[in-house]
């Protein structure tokens, strides 16, 4: 299960916590060969092994192949990524979180010493595989800003903890999609996440480690793990832009990162509805209130792709990939049909069509909202037809 990071998973295994449960201890080389195995050891790899490969299928379904949920990562990619996350996970039981929200930042010296001990921690290995501790890095914070927005519908909202707790404690709240869970590994504690040792828990180590050697600024991306991306040439389905990973699918509606932080909260202020739908705040009050009891965005598109479609885009299928503007034209002509099947079946009041239906600017101009309330708006104008083109 191990596999070639074998090394450092058995270093990690094999460390000894000092006896002091608030001490930072220090991390020894790897290894040179396995040798022999005690039950014990081989029990706790097997343990740390699958934290390690769930992780690892997660990195390679959102960066290497969007369409495979586990790995397909090649034996090289996998060797980065394996032993850069076995040596995350040893950093973090040498410096433990939990140590660490109860250092006082005004002990200017004592911080000293910790930083100066971390560097320490990084400096055993090579530039090369620096980079693939910091690719690592990069995305499991990554895929904690994407837990958080996710679960509180938040463009904006972060995830600054999801590399200082344990690796088996974030993988937890992630598959749970309960991000609550790593601030919960905390206990008790008083925890507000100001401690200057907790921001930049790994990346300050590395990066002073990486400046001392004279090399150039570390960059964010992912492929100093990766040589290759599977779909990096990709186009989208409809318009042809090339967007490799980034494309949309049914396949990874659940999981889409990046792009998607941002789109279901502007769904929420409708900003995604055809015509003036989203200067309407009545039918935006209604949008509100139906999305708000816990629709996801995977269950909402596959509903959409459910409806009786406009011409336009009859030939859609929701396991085509396409891009993100071409999933943004989708749900705006065809949000407000999906809210009108909503209130059909909640029973809720549906007028008569307006006669200029979402294009309608009566409420806007005149500021009646009595109009906006009596007639329906989530309709095309009569003797208009836009068949969504």
């Amino acid at each position: 299960m191990v596999g070639p990071a074998i090394l450092p998973a058995l270093n990690l295994v094999r460390y000894q916590h000092p006896d002091d449960p608030w001490a930072f201890g220090h991390a020894t080389e790897e290894p040179a060969e396995v040798g022999e195995l005690e039950r014990e050891e081989l029990m706790k790899l097997a343990k740390n092994a699958i934290v390690v490969n769930t992780l690892q299928d997660i990195y390679s379904s959102r960066h290497k192949n969007r369409r495979c949920e586990s790995s397909t990562l090649t034996s090289t990619e996998s060797l980065r990524f394996t032993r850069a996350l076995y040596r995350i996970m040893l950093f973090q039981r040498v410096f433990p979180g939990k140590t660490t929200i109860y250092i006082d930042d005004a002990d200017t010296e004592q911080e000293r010493e910790i930083r100066a001990a971390r560097k320490a921690f990084f400096a055993m290995y090579t530039t090369a595989e620096l980079r693939e501790i910091y690719a690592v890095n990069n995305f499991i914070e990554a895929l904690g800003t994407w837990l958080v927005r996710k679960v509180l519908n938040q463009d904006y909202a972060r995830c600054d903890h999801a590399i200082v707790v344990p690796a088996e404690v974030f993988l937890h709240a992630y598959q749970e999609r309960n991000p609550r869970l790593i601030n919960r590994h905390f206990a008790h504690e008083t925890f507000a996440g100001a401690n200057n040792l907790l921001v930049g828990y790994v990346t300050d180590p590395v990066q002073a480690v990486w400046k001392e050697r004279g090399e150039v600024s570390l960059s964010d991306s992912f492929n100093h793990i990766l040589d290759h991306i599977e779909e990096q040439d990709d186009i989208c389905k409809q318009c042809g832009t090339k967007a490799g990973i980034e494309l949309w699918s049914a396949s990874n509606w659940a999981t889409q990162n990046a792009t998607s932080l941002a789109f279901l909260p502007c769904i929420l202020e409708t900003l995604h509805m055809a015509g003036e739908l989203p200067h309407n705040a009545w039918e935006r009050a209604v949008l509100q209130a139906h999305m708000r009891r816990g629709v996801s965005l995977e269950d909402l598109l596959a509903e959409l792709f459910a409806l009786k479609r406009l011409p336009a885009f009859s030939s859609w299928r929701p396991e085509d990939a396409i891009c993100l503007n071409c999933l943004k034209r989708f749900v705006t002509q065809h949000l407000h049909l999906w809210l009108l099947e909503r209130k059909r079946e909640a029973g809720q009041f549906i007028g008569p069509d307006c006669w200029y239906g979402y294009h309608c600017r009566v409420h806007l101009i005149h500021h009646d909202e009595e109009h906006a309330r009596s007639f329906n708006h989530l309709c095309q104008a009569r003797g208009y037809w836009d068949d969504g083109s």
